[in-house]
């Protein structure tokens, strides 16, 4: 019968655990049944009690039969210890602490501990060399546990061609002697043979997950030379797949682990290049806030008047508002030291200050406005645009800027992203009337309208003008500041400043090339051809409807109906 048996049995390995069963049953209880039979024989009164003792015996020996079969295993079954604790590692809820026992196991049971490793592997593999080990996919990790059970994770990569070697073979366990073996017929496999060589590895079982491959075990190769048994094999594809349902759970808890390290890695490579952008903006508009800072410095020099402190008020208000402001701009008044005010005062502060002559020729190109990145449109996006004599710009481009202000201010519960000044001499229905300016864009620019006080009217502020200029003129063309006497203050005080800050600039830039001291007095003033008493630029408007009235300058003061008819006085001392 039990070689019939063995004769049909489909599976060689229970006919070899029978064996061993067998062997390790009939081993020791062969000498207690002789012992029985001797007893019987020699005392046959004590032959019942003899054979219940006998049996007794044998039974427990066949209880622990299974236990002594182990011993009589190819290698002692070193694989036996190292699958029962994978079973018991799968039970453990940490997938970490379950892959350390599992791998501290089979390293307790190896032969190859204390083995000579081989020499010429760099990196962390050395500790793989002759051990057991395990190799993740993904990600593409290498785990080991030292001597002192500590498990250690290093980077590595499985070779391709062992994952499709040993998904061919039987049990997807593929051993270094079949790949030595073939080696001459295929030489494609010898760079996979000098891998496995290196790290001392014996056979190696694909780790499966869902017909996946997700890692490989590897074992260490036998110092005796003895290739591992069909039983041993298949004990070693169980032990993968146990530790292919801890390994699958712990290859996920891998992965979001490098996705939460990649995460934070973006992450603070983000806020590095936020940090940067941001110090960049901030510097950016730290240098378009002092350039406006620069332009704006000869509306702010000397703003003590009242019709100077009325449009620094007026300009300020309106800057918040965030709507288009039109500048009535006098005959050599600095437009853009208003509009510089203004910009300053409105929430685009931190934006470009992008500045349009309508007077010049390169300006009345449509293309320009209308190109996406040279526009002077696109160019102050987030800033102000300052369009100075906008009544100068061919009619097809005030069009188009008035088209440009209909489509920012289409959204009124949203400020425009852009501000708009636009500097003209006159006010937009005058300059309608006479066919200098758009209707559309009249219609945009409304009745905002802010008109510049004339030098004429800033008595109060004449002084400290003349004395910023001087000092600015003398450090350019002397290196040291220069002054003003009050007899060239009352002359420079009785003139009606037609051309207002520009003709101021020009007096005193000619009186100071030709001044031999520090201080402009009248000789130097006479010397250059000043003659005090034209008419000022209220009373050339004053026919067009713009009066401007302006505050005595003290004792000895001129209204503006004495100064549009050309009347001076003399300067009294305390005028001077």
């Amino acid at each position: 019968l039990a070689t019939t048996w063995s004769a049909v049995a489909r599976e060689p390995t229970a006919v070899a655990r029978a064996l061993r069963i067998i062997l390790a049953l009939t081993v020791p209880a062969a000498p207690i049944a002789l012992f029985a039979v001797y007893i019987a024989y020699a005392a046959p009164g004590q032959a019942g009690a003899v054979t219940f003792l006998a049996c007794a015996a044998c039974s427990l020996l066949g209880l622990a039969a299974p236990l002594l079969a182990r011993r009589f295993a190819p290698e002692k079954a070193r694989f036996h210890e190292a699958l029962d604790a994978a079973t018991e590692a799968a039970m453990n809820p940490d997938p970490d602490a379950a892959l350390e026992t599992a791998l501290m196991k089979l390293e307790a049971l190896s032969p190859a501990r204390g083995f000579a490793k081989s020499s010429g592997t760099a990196g962390a593999e050395k500790n793989a060399l002759g051990s057991a080990a395990l190799y993740r996919l993904a990600p593409p990790q290498l785990v080991t546990v030292d001597r002192a059970g500590y498990m250690h994770t290093e980077a590595a990569e499985v070779p391709p061609r062992l994952i499709e070697l040993a998904s061919a073979e039987p049990e997807h366990i593929l051993r270094t002697e079949v790949v030595r073996a073939v080696e001459v017929r295929r030489p494609d496999v010898r760079p996979l043979l000098t891998w496995l060589e290196q790290r001392g590895i014996g056979a190696s079982a694909l780790i499966l997950d869902s017909a996946e491959p997700i890692g490989v075990l590897t074992v260490p190769k036998n110092p005796v030379k003895q290739a591992l048994s069909l039983e041993e094999v298949r004990l070693l594809r169980t032990l993968a797949d146990r530790i292919g349902a801890v390994l699958g759970v712990s290859s996920m808890l891998a992965r979001s682990r490098d996705r939460e390290a990649q995460a934070r890695s973006e992450l603070e490579a983000l806020r590095a290049e936020a940090t940067r952008k941001d110090a960049a903006l901030k510097s950016g508009a730290a240098r378009f806030q002092a350039l406006a800072r620069i332009l704006e410095r000869p509306a702010r020099a000397a703003a003590y008047s009242p019709p100077a402190r009325a449009a620094v008020d007026q300009l300020e208000h309106l800057a918040q508002t965030g709507r288009p402001i039109t500048l009535l701009t006098p005959p050599g008044v600095d437009a853009v030291a208003w509009a510089a005010l203004a910009h300053l005062a409105s929430p685009k502060r931190t934006g470009a200050f992008v500045i349009v002559d309508g007077a010049s020729p390169s300006e009345h190109d449509l293309h320009r406005f209308r190109d996406p990145i040279e526009s002077p449109l696109h160019i102050a996006t987030g800033g102000t645009l300052v369009i100075l004599d906008a009544q100068a710009l061919p009619i097809e481009v005030q069009n188009y800027l008035g088209a440009a202000l209909a489509m920012h201010r289409a959204n009124a519960d949203e400020p425009s992203d852009t501000g708009f000044i636009v500097a003209v001499p006159a006010t937009a229905d005058t300059l309608v009337g006479a066919g200098r300016l758009s209707e559309r864009l009249a219609d945009q620019l409304g009745d905002r309208a802010v008109a510049l006080p004339d030098l004429a009217s800033r008595a109060e502020d004449l002084r400290a003008l003349t004395l910023d200029y001087l000092v600015r003129i003398g450090m350019r063309i002397r290196g040291r500041p220069l002054g003003v006497d009050l007899p060239a203050l009352a002359l420079l005080g009785e003139h009606l400043w037609p051309g207002n800050d520009a003709e101021l600039y020009a007096v005193l830039l000619r009186a100071a090339l030709v001044a031999e001291g520090d201080v402009i007095g009248a000789r130097e003033l006479q010397a250059i051809g000043f003659a005090p008493g034209e008419r000022s630029f209220a009373a050339i408007e004053e026919p067009r409807g713009r009066s401007r009235d302006v505050e005595p300058f003290g004792q000895g003061g001129r209204s503006s109906s004495g100064r549009s008819k050309g009347r001076t006085r003399e300067a009294s001392p305390k005028r001077a």
